[in-house]
């Protein structure tokens, strides 16, 4: 892989050599002539950008959807990993993605735009939930990852109407009526919550997630992490355990944990001892 590390050099005088090398080196793991494992795991981080997506994007024409979904699979990777930090947002990721023509292979990045499409142009809750019914395969709406999609969708309408909307200052706390209609229009989308994040505890951990990297991605907008917490907790759709769930848990695929429990210490420290005092009286 040393002529990778190269390419930067090489560009100011070749720009096209990193195409270049990005058709030979699939070429060569179209051949087995070098390990898949090899090549790619070399290039995570977002190493020699976007040098891994053009290696895809060309192993997608030569070998097809199937035959690289079965290669990503076996070797534990996704297109995901190939993006530099700066891009590993899902907005962002989707970008590149159709770019590269590998949407296909971030199926939940796809269904992400489907979903905020549609809430866009018709946020009525019950007319989303029928569109989703409607719309999305059946084998996603179990998933996991549908639900972080599914609540980071709803996260960012109820908020971009509110709190992020144009004009307001997410450094300092919203005032009072902002705060009231953040949660008037996300108690909008209780039921939808319910539907999908209720029957699962860590259906109800991906959404946490999904706020956390929502927050991460916004810096933190002052009382966000907080506000929402609550709003989860008093609609009960993510139960108590579950917070506590989030706290201990460690998943480095979520950046920002560190400051979203800066963010929520004192009030998951205040649950903990609620919980404690309950079950102290139920003995």
């Amino acid at each position: 892989m040393g002529l990778v590390e190269e390419i930067p050099k090489l560009e100011a005088k070749h720009p096209d050599v990193r195409k270049q090398v990005a058709d030979l080196l699939s070429l060569a793991l179209s051949s087995s002539l070098v390990a898949f494992d090899t090549v790619l795991r070399a290039l995570v981080g977002g190493v020699c950008h976007p040098l891994a997506l053009e290696i895809l994007q060309s192993l997608h024409t030569k070998q097809g959807e199937e035959w690289l979904s079965l290669m990503l699979t076996t070797h534990k990777l996704s297109c995901f990993q190939f993006l530099p930090g700066n891009l590993q947002s899902d907005d962002e990721a989707l970008i590149a993605m159709e770019r590269y023509d590998l949407f296909h292979y971030q199926p939940m990045l796809v269904l992400q735009k489907q979903l905020w499409q549609q809430l866009v142009a018709d946020p009525n809750p019950a007319t989303f939930f029928k569109w989703i019914m409607k719309n999305i395969d059946g084998k996603y709406l179990a998933d996991d990852d549908f639900t972080r999609v599914l609540f980071r969708c709803l996260l960012k309408y109820v908020v971009c109407e509110t709190s992020l909307k144009e004009g307001i200052d997410k450094t300092v706390l919203p005032g009072k009526s902002v705060q009231d209609d953040e949660k008037r229009i996300f108690t909008n989308y209780k039921d939808i919550m319910l539907r999908f994040l209720h029957a699962s505890h860590s259906r109800q951990v991906s959404a946490i997630y999904a706020l956390q990297v929502f927050c991460y991605e916004n810096n933190f907008p002052k009382g966000m992490m907080l506000r929402v917490f609550t709003y989860l907790y008093d609609l009960e759709i993510v139960d108590e355990e579950v917070f506590l769930q989030w706290k201990e848990d460690i998943n480095e695929d979520y950046p920002g944990k560190g400051k979203a429990l800066f963010q929520v210490n004192q009030w998951l420290t205040w649950l903990e001892q609620a919980e404690s005092e309950s079950d102290d009286d139920e003995a």
